[in-house]
Order: C-alpha cells, then structure tokens, then sequence
C-alpha cells in the first residue's frame, strides 16, 4: 500500500497533467498521482521529462544499451 495516496485533489493542472498521460502513455501513472498533491513538484517533474525527451547527444548504440539494461535490470 502506498504511504501517499494516490487519489490527490482534482485541480485544473492535475486533470490536464492526468489528460496528457493518458494519451501519451495509455494509461495514468502512479508517480503522477502520488506528485499530484504537489503541483509544484509535478510540474518541475514534467520539465526534466520534457528536457529528456529533447536529448539528442548521447550516441544511439548507447543509448539502446542503456535501455536493454535497464530492461533486463526490470525483469
């Protein structure tokens, strides 16, 4: 069980955050919901995952071997 719920306040920014994970992603994420009682922090949370997204340095093959990694590390 979580040690913070994950049913946060239904603030304007929380749905249109909610609304974009869900056509992002398919679905809503619980990091979301739990950031949800913190917008500030949310929203801070969304700008590294938007700078990210925009990351194009880093050379690909290492990039996949990261991710395979990353993926064998999860199971």
């Amino acid at each position: 069980m979580a040690r913070i719920s994950l049913h946060p306040p239904k603030t304007l920014s929380y749905r249109l955050t909610t609304w974009y994970a869900r056509r992002s992603y398919g679905t809503q994420l619980d990091p979301l919901a739990a950031m949800g009682h913190n917008m500030p922090v949310a929203r801070a949370d969304a700008i590294f995952e938007l700078q990210l997204q925009r990351w194009r340095k880093l050379d690909r093959r290492l990039k996949d071997l990261a991710v395979m990694a990353t993926a064998a590390t999860i199971g």
